[in-house]
């Protein structure tokens, strides 16, 4: 093998090396992303379980007191 083809081969996997290194970058900048995101996605589970418990409560209240103006109504 001259001199010549082990510089193409050097200058290949130097390349190859590189985009290894870019595609590992972007492999964890993407983790990132994703736990982050993992984050977000949990905490909106946790507001959306809060309003809807919030929601059942307003319901009750509203049918308790639309049940005290049907029987203030029935007694007048």
């Amino acid at each position: 093998m001259e001199f010549q083809e082990i510089q193409v081969l050097e200058e290949k996997l130097n390349k190859l090396l590189g985009y290894i290194e870019r595609l590992r970058q972007e492999r964890d900048g993407l983790k990132e992303v994703l736990a982050t995101k993992e984050q977000e996605n949990e905490a909106l589970k946790a507001e959306l379980a809060r309003l809807k418990q919030e929601r059942e409560e307003v319901k009750t209240r509203v049918k308790n007191l639309l049940e005290r103006i049907d029987q203030v109504a029935a007694e007048g």
